[in-house]
């Protein structure tokens, strides 16, 4: 007798057991959808986590920067303090560029959000990305 004979029940079994638990799970009701708030917050506490080091706000951020939703400026804010407390510039600076990318052509929008982060970036003590003059784009080399 082979080896996958003798073994030809107990897998038939199992993949027998697996289909039906999944087949449970995923009749299950869907989840009820988060509010505004709740994302902010959820995003917030993400960021301002203590086990949150560069490459978990790398990956929030580039989640989040790929997200068609303008965040509050409160989520700007935890960003900026997360690259505080890893010490990491750059990462501040082009978080402020993504931000100015983010918001596109509506220069209200961009006003507004840096009004709302003024206070941070002055307790950080981090440029804006006029400042820096990063918002230039120069075409010749």
């Amino acid at each position: 007798m082979s080896l996958f004979r003798a073994l030809r029940p107990v897998t038939t079994a199992t993949v027998r057991r697996s289909l039906t638990v999944s087949a449970q799970l995923n009749s299950a009701a869907p989840a009820a959808p988060l509010r505004r708030d709740d994302v902010m917050a959820a995003w917030v506490e993400y960021f301002d986590h203590p086990d949150c080091d560069y490459y978990n706000y790398r990956l929030g951020a580039q989640h989040l920067f790929s997200d068609d939703l303008l965040f509050d400026p409160v989520v700007y804010q935890a960003m900026l303090y997360s690259c505080r407390r890893f010490n990491n510039f750059p990462a501040a600076m082009r978080t402020l560029e993504l931000i100015r990318l983010k918001c596109g052509d509506r220069e209200d929008v961009y006003d507004w959000v840096m009004q709302e982060l003024a206070p941070t970036l002055e307790d950080l003590g981090i440029p804006t990305v006029e400042d820096m003059n990063l918002h230039i784009v120069e075409t010749e080399l």
